[in-house]
């Protein structure tokens, strides 16, 4: 079997595979539910170590969320917990100011680590034409640079560990398996068929159901009632099935010229959640988190919650302008090592799941006293392989 041409929409699917692979994190939901339903809320919660006092936000206490609501959600900010599962990756950049530099200009670092895969999934590209100049690394069969510089600005970019996915408990009628309940009534769920490829064999078609929430991905045996003659799935929402314009943010954030361009890059961001470094040659720095988490009126996002109430939907997503940002701060220098991004101020949840900030605590170790920062220096640092205990 011969492989079909590559089309423009591979290349798009690659891109949204790409967006799914740093947003998933629905397992950890199942993982809680487990554990609360063998050891009880009280016991599961200990196994949770919550994120260590004193170590390193990405954004500093009291910094100036720009337009943040009122509406803060105290449930969420007082217990954001670091992932119990880890795969042993992670990734880190940060941007130094020209003040703690030796030529005197900014410097931008970033080394991301992904698992391995055949075929890759970065490759350096070097971009020349007539409206546009850019070098970097790029996803397969995408015409942008996902990180790198052009000949006005640079970016780089970690995992942000945002929460953009929920599962919810979806209520079936046994006899109607397409039939679920919803704000009381009985809906009918969307049958989507897929059709799959195989080589050698016939083509397999795959047939999904699709809820309000989103797609079924499985059935939840272990709650199957009897008594009500109900049958339960699990169903997943996540912010990357909405519209959104991926590539354009990159088309955009490659012409980019400034401070202000390279934010309205994201405009339309959905998934995955980056933090994205910024440096430009007239020594300017920042950051700017990129994601759309959504607003939950209920619980914090461990936990699956039952679709058929109303009180757990999502109430809409954080708003751009109000995600946290900083430009040219005091320090001169930004960190980020997908550890926790905001204090318990910040008036929106980001995520439970933040990693622990060892990396970001060693980094800002190598930096702090040197204000003679050098191209080699930001390489060492790459390589360093102590682990602050």
């Amino acid at each position: 079997m011969q492989p079909e041409p590559w089309r423009p929409l591979d290349t798009l699917a690659f891109i949204k595979t790409f967006a799914w692979s740093l947003s998933s994190n629905f397992d950890l939901e199942l993982t809680r539910a487990r554990l609360v339903k063998r050891l009880g809320s009280r016991l599961a919660s200990k196994l949770e170590p919550i994120y260590p006092k004193g170590q390193p936000l990405v954004s500093p206490p009291g910094a100036d969320y720009d337009g943040a609501s009122e509406q803060i959600l105290k449930c969420y900010a007082e217990n954001l917990l670091m992932p119990m599962l880890s795969e042993g990756g992670g990734s880190n950049n940060w941007v130094i100011s020209g003040s703690r530099t030796k030529s005197g200009k900014p410097l931008l670092a970033n080394d991301p680590h992904l698992p391995l895969q055949l075929p890759g999934l970065w490759y350096e590209m070097h971009l020349d034409c007539p409206t546009l100049k850019a070098i970097g690394a790029t996803l397969p069969g995408t015409p942008t640079i996902a990180i790198g510089h052009n000949e006005n600005i640079a970016w780089g970019a970690t995992a942000a560990m945002s929460d953009l996915q929920d599962l919810f408990i979806e209520k079936f009628l046994p006899e109607q398996s397409h039939h679920y309940f919803r704000l009381g009534l009985w809906r009918e769920a969307d049958l989507v068929k897929i059709n799959i490829v195989v080589k050698g064999e016939p083509d397999h078609q795959e047939e999904v159901l699709v809820t309000h929430h989103g797609p079924v991905i499985s059935d939840l045996p272990v709650v199957t009632s009897k008594q009500e003659q109900h049958v339960y799935k699990l169903s997943l929402k996540w912010t990357g099935y909405e519209p959104s314009n991926l590539l354009g943010s990159f088309l955009s954030l490659n012409r980019a010229k400034n401070w202000s361009e390279f934010r309205s890059s994201f405009q339309n961001w959905s998934a995955p959640g980056f933090n994205m470094v910024y440096a430009d040659t007239q020594g300017n720095i920042g950051y700017q988190l990129i994601a759309c988490p959504p607003i939950r009126k209920t619980g914090g996002g461990t936990l699956p919650l039952a679709g058929w109430d109303s009180e757990n939907d999502w109430q809409g997503t954080v708003p751009y302008n109000e995600m946290p940002s900083m430009y040219n701060p005091d320090e001169g220098l930004i960190i980020t090592a997908n550890n926790k991004i905001v204090g318990d101020d910040y008036p929106y949840h980001i995520s439970s799941d933040f990693v622990n900030g060892y990396r970001a605590e060693r980094i800002r170790e190598l930096l702090a006293d040197n204000h003679q920062v050098t191209v080699e220096d930001c390489r060492q640092i790459q390589g360093d392989f102590i682990t602050i205990a």
